[in-house]
């Protein structure tokens, strides 16, 4: 006999009067905190390499964050299904709490790096979290505006995030070390205001917890994670630490790819059994807008990391500028991007017509990028990278906009 899914393929609960200022206030608090841990480290990892050495890992330093929060997006979002979405969202921010503080206290780079991906792992639940609050309690007429919000200040704390990193960096009173430290206040304050405001969700499903574990993919989860991993590795290390040609690179691909395919066949295999519990939203990709949306994001995405990782120390090494002067050079980019995350934000509603809109970004996106690859060089004009990376925005706001 199949059992009945599990309350994420039930009926959602019907929305309270509107959600609470206090609830509202939480999800924001740690909403700008999500933000500004994806630029905070951008430009001191110079000061990190001085103090720890290890070239070969700083695409770590930033990469840890996403990485993490990327690969636990899934599970994220299956255990808001099976817990309490109040405690699941406290807890969340505790694992926050302590990833920042390790990457504080770290004596070494593999440390700062661990603890940037625990810092990742409870952004993405929090994430998560704040998404099913907004759908779960908000009204019809308060849903555009709080997402709207949330969008905005998740911009607001990624062009923060650079600035108050490099201020910390040439502080003689501060070091490198508070760019995490500052993260610890805000968190805490979070916590209290979850303990006090953020409610739990109501109960649609009398299903034992065992029964509710056992919906959910942890196969499928474990592979997708093991994926992601192997990915980055492989492309960060081949070439800068592994030669292309070499078994380590060798064997880092073919391990990737077979885990990749047993990945897929199992996804495929857990659709034919009980459809719409996979890792992997199957029936959703059925749907051809969605997988250009998909690949348009993580496209946008990756160009605007390029630039937000790899500019600062191109600035530092062969430019030999500190963290504020790198800020300063990177203002041109970051501003216009905040900008369009408004601006699109506001229209888009209005007009309706993303597809335009993605064309137009895609084209001035690898037109600069283009242009940008063909120009840097050690004796450029300081002006011109920034000049001409500035034009990416106008289709990196999707990322902002697709959460």
């Amino acid at each position: 006999m199949t059992r009945m899914p599990c309350s994420s393929y039930s009926q959602p609960p019907e929305p309270q009067a509107g959600i609470g200022l206090g609830t509202i206030l939480t999800i924001y608090i740690t909403c700008i905190i999500n933000g500004f841990d994806v630029s905070n480290v951008a430009n001191i990892q110079p000061q990190l390499y001085e103090a720890f050495g290890h070239i070969e890992f700083l695409p770590w330093i930033g990469l840890s964050y996403s990485l993490a929060n990327f690969a636990t997006l899934s599970f994220a979002r299956k255990i808001i299904d099976v817990f309490n979405i109040r405690y699941v969202y406290i807890i969340s921010i505790a694992i926050f709490f302590v990833g920042a503080t390790l990457a504080g206290v770290a004596g070494n780079i593999s440390t700062v790096i661990a603890g940037r991906a625990i810092m990742g792992i409870g952004g993405s639940i929090c994430q998560n979290c704040a998404i099913s609050y907004f759908a779960m309690y908000a009204t019809d007429s308060q849903s555009p505006l709080l997402y709207g919000i949330m969008s905005g200040l998740w911009a607001i704390g990624l062009v923060v995030g650079g600035p108050v990193g490099s201020a910390f960096v040439q502080n003689s009173a501060t070091t490198w070390r508070w760019a995490f430290f500052i993260n610890l206040p805000f968190l805490g304050l979070a916590i209290i205001c979850a303990l006090i405001f953020v409610p739990g969700r109501p109960e649609t499903n009398n299903l034992p917890l065992r029964d509710r574990l056992a919906d959910i993919d942890i196969l499928g989860i474990v592979l997708q994670l093991t994926t992601t991993v192997l990915f980055a590795i492989a492309a960060t290390f081949s070439g800068p630490v592994w030669e292309w040609s070499s078994a380590p690179c060798i064997a880092i691909w073919t391990t990737f790819a077979i885990v990749l395919a047993a990945w897929v066949v199992q996804q495929l295999r857990s659709y034919k059994k009980r459809p719409g519990h996979q890792v992997v939203p199957i029936t959703i990709m059925a749907r051809c807008h969605m997988i250009p949306l998909w690949v348009a994001s993580g496209c946008a995405g990756a160009t605007y990391a390029i630039m937000l990782y790899y500019m600062p120390l191109f600035y530092a090494f062969s430019k030999g500028l500190g963290a504020l002067q790198q800020t300063v050079r990177l203002l041109p980019f970051i501003l216009p991007f905040i900008v369009t995350v408004i601006i699109i934000a506001a229209c888009l509603p209005r007009v309706n017509h993303y597809g335009l809109i993605y064309l137009a970004g895609g084209a001035i996106t690898l037109g600069s990028a283009i242009a940008l690859a063909t120009t840097l060089a050690p004796n450029v004009s300081e002006t011109m990278p920034s000049r001409t990376g500035s034009t990416k925005t106008s289709e990196i706001e999707w990322k902002a906009l697709r959460f």
